[in-house]
């Protein structure tokens, strides 16, 4: 969720709201959402217009959590789950501007767009370094304040929402990416010390500034307010703008002309809930409204509310957090208030007297100021509201019974183990596509992925729901639509319990037997990956071998050579600053016909890998002259098996892992492959271009890499052409276009041979006879040196 305009005005006033802090030696509550994005817009340095350098990201988030264990800081991270059904509105708005961003993209003017399987990696990420995961059934905040009042930490995340939890607060823009060390005075050690153990002389922290509610009511605002203060200016399921007839008998006098109008709210709405209670609040709100609105307005109010005063808690018994932690006692719950409150307020009479801070009418310059934002959405710090009036929105349920998943997929989703999705699918019967950078003459990339989304919803029903409804955008157009996918009929009931269900792959590979026998032999870290370049060829049959090799030698690389160079380099003057005596010495030679397993590739042989690719992690210098040479074309395909990966990792998860795991960050890198691809693409001779620019120096590697190549062939039958064919009919054009070229350029070098050869003969056949010019006084001088 998100206050509207919070975020800015607690920026505006940082002196008066936040504290400097040293985060150290704690525990830490971690939005992981928040912190996810976070880590990616500003920290990454990753160019979104190739579809994500996942490899790249992951790293930034491991040396993130490396500086929290520096500080001897103990994090609890937790991530959102499924939409609510209220929130809905929010997520169709927020699906349309990202589709706006991504169909003007270009890696020159790329703003942060989040790829696919930012999540996923975030998770693997934090889960290499030791931390545990948990993501909840719904929105997080509500976990993640609870858990941190009862370990009574912080809290890090990016979300104006905390300013109104009761909790320790850090805003994760305010934490710098270093890490800080302070020495203890001895003094202070001394007082410290004990007979077993001795204070360190020094500590490391992290800088950063904290905020707490204390901090905004400054003991004017029972904290009881807050609640109502957010909802009133407007959060994710609610729009502010429904209370304009409300502000327009809120004062605004005497706030600086400074503040933007949001801001003025802000100031003028705490001066005035200061002398109010819930129950008179919500009274003089409803009542600038006509009566029979009121109930409906009133369940819109505490709905919006409940959603900061939730009780049931599960990262207790997930982390497994000691109950004796201390912890608030929880609010009352959204249904007991709004029972309570319904008869009291929906029937009170109008209240036409002016009070202290609440007039009828307000200054000439407020009402115009109310009047010029009545109309549009209050869209701040990055948030989208919901554009329904009063009459359009619809009527959330205050009274439903919480929604229960099966106990099967509770816990896998809880161990972060299924994506977010599959609490849609499970609760709302929908699919929200997240866009990736697509051809928009295309379809949408993830519409490849269908048959694998309609297993899943089949497994996660089945036999009782027949069909699901897929958000997704419109062909050519910036827009949304939703469209009705039925399941797929199984050939045998499926039961979760089985241990490894290798066969409910047959419901969307063809032949899966004979592909299962073809990968039998690969890495297990590899199979997946295989299968899922299977079902790209199966799906999409336009596709050429130079995009098979960009993916095969892509996950090679960042599976092997990465692992080999810790940490990973792609600078190739830190490349050989590291590794200069290995790449000054004779490499070695091997067979080629020699079987090579990749545990016998030498370290040796991925230096030399990464030496003959590393300039391909970077922007072309030819796309940087000529910015048309991006296409977004390339990007969709890849794209198409992003989706794949992605819907394919979650029914591995969901049917108990028969197979290891996609590592996205070990397999896809976006700026890598696209180059690789333009390479490849361009070459006459595919293979011969591998093994000696690719593979240059390194045989064990092109050894292995044929070998794989060579079985692939089997089951992905362009893998056998020698070139693109695509490129054969370019090249063909170019070549006929060139001969035409040179024809004219050899005719007219012979016409003008002839003419040459013509005018000599004509001056030699003259040479005898004598040239006077009248008009040239010289011209004598050439008769007399003929004579002499």
């Amino acid at each position: 969720m998100g206050v509207r305009g919070l975020t800015s005005y607690i920026a505006e006033n940082a002196e008066k709201y936040l504290e400097p802090y040293e985060l150290h030696d704690c525990d830490l509550v971690i939005d992981g959402d928040s912190l996810a994005s976070n880590l990616y817009s500003w920290h990454s340095q990753c160019n979104s217009a190739f579809g994500g350098d996942y490899d790249q990201y992951s790293r930034c988030v491991v040396n993130f959590f490396g500086m929290l264990e520096k500080c001897n800081v103990t994090p609890y991270v937790l991530l959102d789950g499924g939409y609510e059904r209220k929130k809905l509105e929010t997520v169709r708005q927020r699906l349309r501007s990202k589709i706006a961003a991504v169909k003007h993209i270009n890696p020159f003017h790329c703003i942060p767009l989040y790829p696919l399987m930012l999540r996923e990696v975030f998770v693997e990420a934090v889960r290499s370094t030791g931390c545990r995961v948990m993501r909840c059934l719904f929105e997080a905040d509500d976990e993640v304040s609870m858990l941190a009042r009862k370990l009574n930490c912080p809290v890090l995340s990016y979300d104006s929402d905390f300013y109104i939890h009761n909790v320790r607060y850090i805003p994760s823009i305010t934490l710098t990416f270093r890490v800080h060390k302070k020495k203890i005075p001895k003094k202070i050690r001394n007082n410290k010390s004990t007979e077993t153990e001795e204070t360190p002389s020094s500590y490391c922290y992290l800088d950063c500034a904290i905020y707490t509610v204390s901090n905004l009511v400054r003991n004017e605002l029972n904290k009881e307010m807050l609640p109502l203060f957010a909802t009133l200016l407007g959060n994710d399921y609610i729009n502010g703008s429904m209370f304009r007839k409300f502000y327009v008998n809120v004062s605004l006098k005497n706030i600086g002309k400074r503040y933007s109008p949001q801001q003025r709210r802000i100031i003028a709405l705490l001066r005035w809930l200061k002398d109010e209670t819930i129950e008179s609040a919500i009274t003089k709100v409803l009542s600038r409204f006509a009566k029979e609105k009121r109930p409906w307005m009133l369940q819109q109010i505490v709905v919006a509310m409940g959603g900061y005063n939730r009780e049931n808690s599960l990262a207790y018994k997930f982390f497994q957090i000691d109950d004796m932690c201390t912890s608030e006692p929880p609010c009352d719950s959204v249904e007991s208030f709004y029972q309570t409150s319904l008869d009291m307020i929906v029937d009170t009479e109008d209240e036409d007297e002016e009070e202290e801070g609440y007039c009828e009418s307000g200054s000439d310059e407020d009402m115009d100021c109310n009047e010029e934002e009545s109309d549009k959405d209050l869209i701040e710090d990055g948030e989208e509201c919901t554009t329904a009036s009063i009459e359009e929105a619809p009527v959330p349920d205050a009274t439903t019974p919480s929604f229960e998943p099966p106990d099967w997929v509770t816990q896998k989703f809880i161990a972060a183990e299924l994506p977010r999705f599959i609490m849609d699918l499970l609760h709302l019967k929908l699919y929200v596509n997240s866009p990736q950078i697509e051809n928009f003459l295309l379809n949408d990339s993830n519409a490849i992925a269908l048959p694998i989304l309609r297993l899943i919803f089949t497994l996660l029903h089945h036999p009782e729901p027949k069909h699901f409804h897929y958000l997704t955008r419109v062909l050519r157009i910036s827009n949304v639509h939703s469209k009705k996918i039925e399941t797929i009929p199984l050939r045998e009931p499926f039961d979760p319990m089985v241990a490894k269900n290798f066969q409910i792959f047959e419901e969307i590979f063809q032949n899966f037997d004979r592909n299962l026998s073809t990968i039998a032999n690969f890495p297990e870290n590899l199979k997946l990956f295989v299968l899922a370049m299977i079902y790209l060829s199966e799906k999409n049959r336009k596709l050429t071998s130079p995009f098979y090799h960009s993916l095969l030698i892509g996950w090679l690389l960042l599976s092997k050579v990465d692992e080999d160079i810790k940490p990973a380099t792609r600078d190739s003057g830190s490349l050989h600053k590291k590794f200069g005596s290995i790449l000054d010495a004779t490499p070695d030679e091997i067979e080629i016909d020699d079987e090579i397993t990749i545990e016998s590739i030498t370290i040796n042989d991925s230096v030399f890998f990464l030496r003959n690719v590393i300039s391909l992690f970077e922007i072309s210098d030819k796309m940087r002259r000529k910015h048309t040479e991006f296409s977004s074309t390339i990007v969709h395909q890849f794209s198409e098996f992003q989706a794949i990966v992605f819907n394919l990792n979650c029914l591995n998860s969901l049917v108990n892992k028969p197979f290891e795991p996609i590592m996205v960050s070990k397999s896809f890198n976006g700026t890598f492959l696209y180059n690789m691809y333009v390479n490849l693409r361009d070459r006459p001779n595919i293979d011969h271009y591998i093994r000696h620019h690719v593979f240059r120096d390194c045989s064990r590697y092109y050894s292995f890499y044929s070998g794989i190549v060579n079985t692939c062939q089997s089951v992905i039958s362009c893998l056998t052409e020698a070139s693109d064919k695509s490129k054969k009919g370019k090249a063909t054009r170019n070549f006929r276009r060139n001969l035409r070229k040179q024809k004219l350029k050899t005719t007219g070098y012979q016409e003008e041979k002839l003419s040459v050869e013509a005018f000599d003969d004509v001056d030699s056949e003259d040479s005898e006879v004598e040239f006077s010019d009248s008009n040239n006084k010289f011209a004598t001088l050439l008769n007399f040196r003929k004579v002499l």
